[in-house]
């Protein structure tokens, strides 16, 4: 029963099945449930729908503070979802960006091209190498021999900054072989004008959803479940879990029998990074207002280690590596007109900010701003930190591969196990697509099917 694998059963469609978590994942799983004609329950800790999706109104405009474009329009379910449901998007484009040197002057995106062959250099050192290295290792072979100019460090420190965004782990962990392994789809990323959370509220109609009702075992027997929450006792016939890898790594959930070694192990190796947000809003634009997005060469700062409560659950070295402060910020005005300037932070960073009260944050991104817009600025009106890390029902951003994992970790913890009784779901369960939404949406709806196969007898 311990063993991963689907057995069996002469159960039909019809019966009955308790979906942990209503995130994407979860919702789109209950959703291809419903349809089959499957009594579904969702059970959700927070006390609203969309998990690490969220958008924030308290600067007036929606600010996304966790998930925020669909990457990739053609063929995305996402793409789908929105057009069914008249929710607004619009083009986003990576490229439409300034960079910003440490005393305000810009620097011109030409300086960026040479860094193009050093970064594919570090790709081929790594492909060629018989040992996984991290990505930070692969560049800095590349780098060898070269004297670096301040400057060029402090374009090279953005390069890493700009990794650390996008997978949320260290750059001297991430693994450099498995660093671009993903799939993706094709056309343009979009925004959501109306915030990202007109998703999952779609996705949520209908649906039995039981909100602050935090999960706290499971039982599997044969052909059956009981799943203990903090309002009482749920039974199925087969369980959908979709905990984030941040929570399944905390141990926050109980299972009997215990997870099977190799899904525990797949848990342990993959990496769950940080993407924190911090959205300043001010009473009128003083920045480009068409911009998408500015960069800041601040170069390396001496912040220290962060605390050892952190790190106690940060799954990241005791000792992160210097990293650069505020290095990348969103242009709200040109997706919904509100005046805010919304900073991006990965990494080594991002995990400071969870250690962090927010007077030192606004501190710290207020500075940044006058350093790359010159001269004094108007004193902003609000400020909204993500701080997911911290976060009691997310325990990060998304998953990554660090060195030691490998996409074989992402299919482990896809697969069922306990006779087929419990499933699972989830970005960190999708090799093809991990750490986005349509990988999430895709995970649950993959799920559905392993579990309508079980329960017609079939799987």
């Amino acid at each position: 029963m311990a063993g991963c694998g689907r057995a069996n059963s002469s159960r039909r469609a019809g019966g009955r099945v308790i979906v942990i978590g209503a995130g994407v994942a979860g919702l789109a799983a209950a959703e291809a449930l419903g349809k089959r004609a499957v009594g579904v329950t969702v059970l959700e800790a927070r006390d609203r729908v969309g998990g690490r999706i969220c958008s924030d109104r308290s600067h007036g405009a929606p600010v996304d503070m966790g998930a925020s474009w669909i990457h990739g329009e053609k063929g995305n379910p996402l793409t789908a979802i929105c057009r069914a449901n008249s929710i607004r998007t619009m083009p986003s484009d990576f490229e439409d960006r300034l960079l910003v040197d440490r005393d305000g002057s810009p620097i011109p995106l030409a300086e960026m091209e040479p860094w193009e062959e050093i970064i594919a250099a570090a790709e081929e050192i790594a492909e060629e190498s018989e040992e996984d290295i991290p990505f930070e290792s692969a560049m800095r072979t590349a780098l060898k021999g070269r004297e670096l100019s301040p400057r060029e460090e402090r374009i090279y420190e953005n390069i890493l900054a700009g990794v650390e965004c996008e997978f949320g782990g260290s750059a001297d962990r991430l693994s450099a072989w498995y660093l671009n392994a993903d799939e993706g789809f094709d056309g343009e990323d979009l925004v959501f004008p109306d915030g990202y959370a007109a998703v999952p509220d779609a996705l949520a109609r209908g649906l039995d959803i039981r909100l602050s009702e935090p999960v706290e075992s499971v039982a599997c027997s044969a052909n059956a479940a009981v799943v203990e929450t903090s309002k009482g006792r749920h039974e199925a016939d087969a369980v959908i879990v979709t905990l984030p890898l941040g929570i399944l790594k905390r141990g926050n959930v109980t299972f009997a029998p215990n997870l099977p070694a190799k899904k525990l192990e797949a848990i342990d190796r993959l990496g769950i990074g940080v993407l924190n947000k911090v959205a300043v809003k001010f009473p009128e634009v003083f920045w480009p207002k068409e911009t998408e997005f500015f960069e800041y060469l601040a170069g390396r700062r001496p912040y220290g280690p962060v605390t050892g409560a952190t790190c106690a659950t940060c799954h990241e070295p005791p000792a992160l590596r210097p990293s650069s402060g505020f290095a990348e910020f969103v242009n709200m005005v040109p997706v919904n007109g509100a005046p805010v300037l919304m900073a991006l932070t990965g990494g080594p960073f991002g995990h400071r900010l969870d250690s962090w009260p927010d007077e030192k944050i606004r501190t710290e991104v207020i500075r940044t701003i006058e350093a790359m817009f010159g001269g004094s600025i108007p004193e902003p009106s609000g400020m909204v930190v993500s701080r997911w890390h911290a976060d009691p029902w997310a325990g990060g951003a998304y998953s990554h591969i660090p060195v030691g994992s490998s996409p074989d970790d992402y299919r482990e913890l896809a697969k069922p196990c306990h006779g087929g009784v419990l499933h699972f779901a989830g970005e960190a369960t999708n090799q093809a697509y991990p750490g986005t939404v349509h990988g999430a949406l895709l995970s649950g709806q993959r799920a559905a099917k392993d579990v309508l196969a079980r329960l017609n007898g079939t799987g």
